[in-house]
């Protein structure tokens, strides 16, 4: 398993903790986490770390498969999702998408046994009714290697475009968010073609000087807390980058909001860390074994493939 990945160091395992706290603090901000409760120092503590916790890998035995003889035992690779600097930024993401999975109108995916007992005991009261006459096939699929077979580029983008469509078709509301911290993450992590092409260029802010780099995630940009009680004037001086005066339309904060998963998945898929046989390694393709938000991601990544399957399926 390790074979495909690359081996890094101390100094490659400080860099990411950084970069994790800081896409973490971004997210704590234009969520207003804990805002309502005034809780928003107590999260930050529990959310942003400084230990440089490495996950482990260990192997699952694949009792259910034949062992040649002689042969090694096939196994299946996890690295532990209860641990690590993944843990907080994977949590977060994972509420969000779970419950844009959960707003998917009539989706195919299928949960339990008694879920598909359910869908087929309904199906057939339906028939009844129409037309005894017509024959049923029931088709069912699964995925060889799911999780290793999402690319974050790729993953990052289906997120987004599911997001847009299901929050468009769906009930969901999304509110509470600070899209001015929102679109100062979206600029910090995009270039300027990224941002057009995404019909974002109207409300994502400029920086305020040109001379010098971009402020990045491991600045004091992106972790520094939300001071609620920094004056108006104080704030602008403390600024790095001009906001537009026009206020973002609905569509243009589902578009911001949508943009700003892709960034945080494509992130998370790139980035993820675990140690085995003493040695630290950096997973270089596909979607972390073991963390919670992979689940979910590879869940909303599925369902656009089950919606495109039922576009086929009724137009042939």
């Amino acid at each position: 398993r390790t074979a495909k990945d690359r081996e890094v160091g101390q100094d490659v395992v400080e860099r990411t903790q950084r970069l994790f706290n800081g896409h973490t603090a971004m997210w704590l901000k234009f969520l207003n986490i804990g805002a309502d409760w005034e809780h928003e120092a107590r999260m930050r503590e529990s959310c942003l770390q400084e230990t440089c916790s490495v996950p482990p890998m260990y192997l699952l035995d694949k009792d259910h498969k034949e062992r040649k003889e002689g042969a090694l035992p096939a196994t299946r690779p996890v690295v532990s999702g209860c641990a690590g600097m993944q843990l907080s930024l994977s949590n977060i993401l994972s509420d969000i998408i779970e419950s844009i999975c959960d707003a998917r109108e009539n989706p195919l995916e299928v949960i339990s046994t008694e879920d598909l007992l359910s869908r087929i005991h309904e199906h057939n009261r339906e028939a009844e009714t129409v037309d005894t006459d017509t024959e049923t096939f029931l088709l069912g699929a699964d995925v060889i290697g799911l999780f290793p077979a999402l690319p974050a580029a790729a993953s990052g983008r289906i997120v987004r475009e599911a997001v847009i469509k299901i929050v468009r078709q769906s009930n969901l509301k999304v509110e509470g968010l600070d899209y001015r911290e929102l679109a100062k993450y979206v600029r910090m992590n995009m270039s300027d073609f990224e941002i057009i092409s995404r019909k974002l260029h109207r409300i994502i802010p400029i920086r305020k000087y040109k001379k010098g780099q971009m402020p990045s995630m491991t600045g004091k940009e992106a972790t520094k807390k939300k001071d609620l009680e920094l004056k108006e004037e104080e704030e602008k001086i403390e600024e790095k980058f001009i906001h537009p005066e026009r206020e973002a339309t609905k569509e243009e904060e589902i578009l911001l909001f949508a943009t700003a998963l892709e960034i945080a998945v494509k992130f998370l898929f790139s980035n993820n860390l675990y140690q085995f046989g003493g040695r630290t390694y950096l997973q270089t393709d596909g979607g972390p074994i073991g963390l919670r938000a992979t689940m979910c991601i590879a869940r909303l990544i599925m369902g656009e493939w089950g919606e495109k399957i039922r576009e086929i399926l009724r137009d042939s």
